[in-house]
């Protein structure tokens, strides 16, 4: 009897990283977390699309037309990601708009010198 229990918690233990590998593809985001995310990203992508609408109004009015490029940029991603976190509500694109926004943005700014 102790022999086969203790096979059966060797079998437990070469299948415990097996199950552990399931669990971690699973999102944590479900439920009251998923829509307190969601609501968050919302608000975060209000916040950056009226940010770079005045930052637009700033730097045509100071004649910068790379950093009035840079602003439309930044008033378009955070739109983008308001309406795929509010609207559509898919979290991973409403993560990868602020992602590719900075990608592209700093690199226009370091390349620029501004």
């Amino acid at each position: 009897m102790k022999l086969r229990q203790s096979a059966m918690n060797a079998w437990d233990i070469l299948n415990r990283p097996i199950d552990t590998w399931a669990m971690l593809d699973k999102s944590i985001y479900v439920g009251d977390r998923l829509r307190a995310n969601l609501k968050a990203l919302t608000y975060a992508g209000v916040f950056t699309a009226v940010l770079g609408i005045a930052l637009l109004i700033f730097n045509l009015s100071t004649k910068q037309w790379v950093m009035a490029g840079c602003a439309v940029l930044t008033s378009v991603f955070g739109a983008a990601c308001a309406f795929l976190a509010g609207v559509v509500k898919n979290r991973r694109l409403a993560i990868l708009s602020p992602t590719l926004f900075c990608a592209i943005v700093f690199a226009v700014y370091t390349l620029t010198g501004a």
